[in-house]
Protein backbone atom coordinates (compact mmCIF):
# COMPACT_ATOMS: atom_id res chain seq x y z
CA UNK A 1 0.00 0.00 0.00
CA UNK A 2 2.96 2.38 0.97
CA UNK A 3 4.27 1.80 -2.52
CA UNK A 4 0.75 3.23 -4.21
CA UNK A 5 1.41 5.96 -2.43
CA UNK A 6 4.35 7.03 -3.34
CA UNK A 7 3.87 6.41 -7.17
CA UNK A 8 0.71 8.86 -6.78
CA UNK A 9 2.94 11.32 -5.06
CA UNK A 10 5.59 11.16 -7.68
CA UNK A 11 3.95 11.52 -10.56
CA UNK A 12 2.62 15.13 -10.11
CA UNK A 13 6.26 15.62 -9.62
CA UNK A 14 7.28 14.09 -13.22
CA UNK A 15 4.25 16.33 -14.60
CA UNK A 16 5.51 19.55 -13.19
CA UNK A 17 9.23 18.94 -14.40
CA UNK A 18 7.43 18.41 -18.07
CA UNK A 19 5.75 21.61 -17.68
CA UNK A 20 8.42 23.44 -16.39
CA UNK A 21 10.83 21.89 -18.84
CA UNK A 22 7.78 22.70 -21.68
CA UNK A 23 7.68 26.15 -20.54
CA UNK A 24 11.55 26.85 -20.88
CA UNK A 25 11.49 25.65 -24.73
CA UNK A 26 8.69 27.41 -25.43
CA UNK A 27 10.64 30.36 -23.86
CA UNK A 28 13.99 29.73 -25.43
CA UNK A 29 12.16 29.41 -29.02
CA UNK A 30 9.61 32.37 -28.50
CA UNK A 31 13.25 34.17 -27.92
CA UNK A 32 15.19 32.75 -31.49
CA UNK A 33 12.14 33.89 -33.05
CA UNK A 34 12.30 37.25 -31.74
CA UNK A 35 15.68 37.59 -32.12
CA UNK A 36 15.89 36.53 -36.02
CA UNK A 37 12.60 39.08 -36.66
CA UNK A 38 14.70 42.29 -34.83
CA UNK A 39 17.80 41.54 -36.45
CA UNK A 40 16.09 41.51 -40.14
CA UNK A 41 17.12 44.31 -41.61
CA UNK A 42 15.49 44.94 -44.97
CA UNK A 43 17.54 45.21 -48.10
CA UNK A 44 16.90 47.53 -50.63
CA UNK A 45 16.13 46.48 -54.14
CA UNK A 46 18.94 47.36 -56.56
CA UNK A 47 18.64 50.11 -59.18
CA UNK A 48 20.67 51.56 -61.66
CA UNK A 49 22.94 54.64 -60.52
CA UNK A 50 21.35 56.75 -63.35
CA UNK A 51 17.18 55.94 -62.26
CA UNK A 52 19.17 57.06 -58.58
CA UNK A 53 20.53 59.79 -59.75
CA UNK A 54 17.73 61.58 -62.24
CA UNK A 55 15.51 60.75 -58.99
CA UNK A 56 17.53 62.53 -56.59
CA UNK A 57 18.14 65.37 -59.29
CA UNK A 58 14.52 65.81 -59.52
CA UNK A 59 13.39 65.60 -56.36
CA UNK A 60 16.47 68.16 -55.32
CA UNK A 61 15.07 70.20 -58.50
CA UNK A 62 11.61 70.55 -56.54
CA UNK A 63 12.95 72.07 -53.95
CA UNK A 64 15.15 74.66 -55.25
CA UNK A 65 12.93 77.30 -54.85
CA UNK A 66 13.03 76.92 -51.03
CA UNK A 67 16.73 76.70 -50.75
CA UNK A 68 18.02 78.76 -53.61
CA UNK A 69 21.62 79.79 -52.60
CA UNK A 70 21.78 78.27 -49.08
CA UNK A 71 24.53 75.56 -49.05
CA UNK A 72 23.02 74.06 -45.98
CA UNK A 73 19.08 74.08 -47.17
CA UNK A 74 20.50 72.42 -50.42
CA UNK A 75 22.54 69.77 -48.15
CA UNK A 76 19.66 68.82 -46.33
CA UNK A 77 17.49 68.83 -49.39
CA UNK A 78 19.59 66.29 -50.74
CA UNK A 79 19.90 64.03 -47.69
CA UNK A 80 15.86 64.26 -47.83
CA UNK A 81 15.91 62.84 -51.51
CA UNK A 82 18.04 60.31 -50.44
CA UNK A 83 16.13 59.38 -47.70
CA UNK A 84 12.89 59.21 -50.17
CA UNK A 85 14.84 57.43 -52.52
CA UNK A 86 15.98 55.14 -50.01
CA UNK A 87 12.54 54.12 -48.44
CA UNK A 88 11.23 53.75 -52.43
CA UNK A 89 13.82 51.17 -53.12
CA UNK A 90 13.10 48.98 -49.86
CA UNK A 91 9.59 48.31 -51.06
CA UNK A 92 10.02 48.49 -55.28
CA UNK A 93 11.73 47.45 -57.98
CA UNK A 94 13.19 50.18 -61.08
CA UNK A 95 10.54 49.33 -62.89
CA UNK A 96 7.77 49.57 -60.21
CA UNK A 97 8.05 53.04 -59.42
CA UNK A 98 5.39 53.95 -61.08
CA UNK A 99 3.42 51.53 -58.14
CA UNK A 100 4.37 54.20 -55.38
CA UNK A 101 1.53 55.78 -53.79
CA UNK A 102 0.57 59.30 -52.51
CA UNK A 103 -0.15 57.72 -49.36
CA UNK A 104 3.22 56.33 -49.15
CA UNK A 105 4.68 58.94 -50.38
CA UNK A 106 3.31 61.49 -47.51
CA UNK A 107 4.26 58.50 -45.26
CA UNK A 108 7.67 58.33 -45.95
CA UNK A 109 8.29 62.35 -46.04
CA UNK A 110 7.24 62.28 -42.59
CA UNK A 111 9.13 59.13 -41.71
CA UNK A 112 12.92 61.34 -43.65
CA UNK A 113 12.04 64.62 -42.06
CA UNK A 114 11.68 62.96 -38.34
CA UNK A 115 15.22 61.36 -38.52
CA UNK A 116 16.42 64.29 -40.57
CA UNK A 117 15.69 66.33 -37.58
CA UNK A 118 16.59 63.38 -34.87
CA UNK A 119 19.53 61.36 -36.85
CA UNK A 120 20.40 60.01 -33.15
CA UNK A 121 17.16 57.80 -33.67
Amino acid sequence: MSNQINLKQSKPQRYGKYLAAGIIAAGLIFAVFKAFEKNETPVPHKWSRQIDSAFVMNCVSKYRNDFGQDTIKRTQTIEFCLCMLGKIKLKYEEDEMDKVTNEEIKNWDNLCRGELMNPNR
